[in-house]
């Protein structure tokens, strides 16, 4: 009985405020990655313990790591908690690549993990996908060369409105130029839309998203001369919103997108849209062990807990309606 209402638990303690949960915790004494480890022990066989959704994933074979980075740098968010930082150090990263070169992973294209999750068959091994939001220029003078070293595609997202500009939403950091973004594809890299100025979609009219939508991608093809068929939509993603959710699946569908990428924590698997593919947030505070048990799995607890929590914050953002 307690396997199944402690993650109910665990969700009680995530929806409190931040200052409450995992205040003053050092990096390694976070309770989702002591839990993570935790799980990791059990292995595969007892993972329907902990979560149905893991569990049946699981059984289904049906699994694809794709990671989420950001910023390849030291430019840490003043006063924001380890969980929510999306800066990874160029130590951290090339050590994190040199893992999945030296393990059984298979880097896949983004397009090619689609394709399998798509497919009827059943995948098998070890499977990761490498993507990059918002396409900061330190993905060019520190993330390219550490993936060139191991010859890893990955996929970088970009907010259309926001080339080659510096802009507050990303703290003053800078952005590729359309003449950095071109040239990526010959070293094994996609690109992908980003919105065009990088908003939080489900506050914006039906018209003005689907002009985020839609219009980015058509920006980005015209000025780079490729095809854009996948997309990251940015913040948390508003899965507990139906209305929003039905909309953003037209939007995607009918604006030419293949798949489509989100921050809804977990493996990527077939048994969701491709248009509404998990990842892995990955950043400065994933060690050996923490980045290891991600790739097995045993992060994808937090994708009950994540929801949950956007649950009950839009139950109580629209009145309990």
């Amino acid at each position: 009985m307690l396997l199944t209402i402690w993650p109910l638990l665990i969700s009680w303690l995530i929806s409190l405020p931040r200052s409450v949960f995992m205040s003053g915790l050092k990096e390694k004494s976070r309770l989702d990655r002591l839990i993570s480890l935790g799980i990791d022990k059990l292995g595969p066989t007892r993972l329907s313990m902990v979560s149905p959704y893991q569990g049946n994933m699981e059984k289904s074979g049906k699994h694809i790591s794709v990671l989420m980075y950001h910023s390849i740098s030291e430019d840490s968010c003043p006063g924001r908690h380890p969980y929510y930082q999306t800066h990874t150090p160029l130590t951290v990263f090339a050590r994190h690549m040199e893992m999945l070169f030296n393990g059984s992973h298979i880097v896949l294209r983004l397009k090619e993990a689609v394709d399998l999750l798509c497919s009827p068959n059943d995948v098998k091994g070890d499977l990761v996908v490498i993507t990059f939001d918002d396409a900061f220029d330190d993905f060019l003078t520190h993330a390219l060369p550490i993936l060139e070293k191991y010859e890893f595609p990955a996929t970088v997202f970009v907010a259309s409105g926001l080339v080659g500009k510096r802009n507050s939403v990303f703290l003053n950091k800078s952005c590729m130029s359309w003449d950095d973004l071109a040239g990526l594809e010959d070293h094994g890299i996609e690109l992908g839309s980003h919105t065009i100025s990088h908003v939080r979609l489900a506050k914006l009219s039906m018209s003005d998203m689907e002009e985020e939508i839609v219009a980015s991608r058509t920006e980005l093809q015209k000025n780079l001369g490729v095809e854009i068929d996948a997309f990251s939509c940015p913040y948390a993603f508003p899965e507990a919103d139906s209305n929003f959710v039905k909309a953003y699946l037209k939007f995607l569908d009918q604006g030419g997108y293949r798949c489509g990428v989100t921050t809804r924590i977990g493996r990527a698997s077939n048994d969701e849209s491709r248009y509404l593919i998990r990842r892995l947030p990955i950043n400065y505070a994933d060690d050996d062990r923490f980045f290891a048990a991600k790739l097995n799995g045993s992060y994808d607890w937090m994708n009950s807990i994540q929801y949950l929590k956007k649950k009950i914050q839009f139950a109580i953002a629209s009145g309990g309606k």
